[in-house]
């Protein structure tokens, strides 16, 4: 070949490898920058989710204690409402006479009649302390209760153990014992719920 012709290949070819040269550094160059501002938006991003992570962990670490609070009282007001329950059948047991074979409602009704005083202190100690669990219409059946038997127990002052209740006596004695039924019955179906 002659030498204008290599001199121009030469130049043609240093020119295309400057020309290469250039577009590999202005690459470098672009993935350098790219992955710089990639890197820098990642970790921008990633600051703001662990903030957020942290007020979430934030957020759900006080509702998880506010449940448990809330759990803790339910728990607590449960127990006192067995306990409640619980008082009233053992105290309606108590109050029953044992049975004996051939006694009637009647003579049950006449053997409560005697314990009016006792009721009445008893459902007042039961209303003192249970208070806090029962409903309003529980409270209002032990004081309508109370009153019954606090005016009743008046009949017997100044008699004998042995005298019979009268029928009055009698048939306030039922009205006693049904009404501590629907409120035995009232405070079941309350813990049962």
């Amino acid at each position: 070949m002659n030498e204008p012709a290599t001199s121009v290949i030469e130049l043609g070819s240093s020119f295309l490898l400057w020309l290469g040269g250039g577009s590999v550094l202005t690459i470098a160059i672009s993935g350098f920058l790219s992955k710089f501002l990639a890197d820098r938006s990642i970790e921008n991003h990633k600051g703001k989710l662990s903030e957020e992570l942290a007020r979430l962990k934030g957020v759900l670490t006080k509702d998880v204690e506010t449940h448990k609070l809330s759990l803790r009282r339910a728990e607590m007001l449960f127990e006192r409402e067995v306990d409640a329950a619980k008082d009233l059948t053992e105290f309606l047991e108590q109050l029953m006479p044992d049975y004996v074979p051939g006694m009637d409602y009647d003579e049950m009704a006449s053997r409560v009649a005697e314990k009016f005083e006792h009721i009445e202190n008893r459902l007042k100690i039961f209303k003192l302390r249970h208070a806090v669990v029962l409903s309003d219409s529980a409270r209002s059946t032990i004081d309508k209760v109370r009153g019954i038997a606090s005016e009743a127990k008046f009949e017997f002052i100044g008699q004998s153990q042995h005298t019979e209740p009268s029928d009055s006596a009698v048939e306030q004695a039922k009205n006693i014992l049904d009404d501590l039924k629907n409120l035995e019955q009232l405070l079941l179906q309350t813990v049962r719920a």
